[in-house]
């Protein structure tokens, strides 16, 4: 997997696995050294395959945090249906010992940002795409207006102007951490 791995100022990145696509193939490299995580990785990389097929545009924040949402897909035991949106208990953890990033850092994650591809900081940008994605998804009327959000990125327009026309005033940092709470009991 070594010689694969994406690079960020000449030093690689630290990442499990990522998805190239071109006009002519769609690729999903992943690490087997953590084989517990292979499946979820695989769905990840997959919805990242989705989304550029579907959506092309959308940032990264988004981009992430709905390859991490699904990344839990689970077929039921019943083999009628599956799960996916499950929690994701590491994440819960990291940013309720983490300071999160605010609204505007995170919109301003671009892939070859810092925040992007370097180690700890990456790892918090993961976590909190994940759970901002987790929480609009799980209420009916913000996820209205994430769906509007997501129209409007993809059509072209800057990540902050599309959040203002989508949410508005709505503090989507402090409700973050009120639902982090609530989902570890803290």
């Amino acid at each position: 997997f070594a010689p694969f791995v994406p690079r960020f100022n000449g030093r690689p990145v630290q990442l499990n696995g990522y998805f190239q696509g071109t006009e002519t193939e769609n690729v999903i490299a992943l690490s087997l050294d953590k084989r517990e995580l292979a499946m979820r990785i695989v769905f990840h990389e997959y919805t990242h395959l989705a989304i550029s097929g579907a959506a092309r545009g959308l940032p990264a924040w988004v981009n992430e945090g709905l390859a991490e949402y699904y990344s839990t897909f689970q077929m039921r035991e019943d083999g009628r249906g599956a799960i996916s949106g499950r929690v994701i208990p590491a994440h819960l953890q990291l940013l309720a010992e983490r300071s999160m990033l605010t609204i505007d850092e995170l919109l301003a994650v671009e892939r070859d940002s810092p925040l992007y591809n370097e180690g700890d900081r990456r790892s918090v940008f993961y976590a909190q795409s994940w759970a901002l994605v987790h929480m609009l998804v799980s209420d009916a009327a913000r996820s209205k207006d994430f769906s509007r959000y997501m129209q409007l990125a993809a059509e072209g327009m800057p990540a902050r102007d599309a959040w203002r026309e989508a949410f508005g005033t709505f503090n989507a940092v402090e409700q973050l951490q009120e639902y982090v709470r609530r989902e570890t009991g803290g």
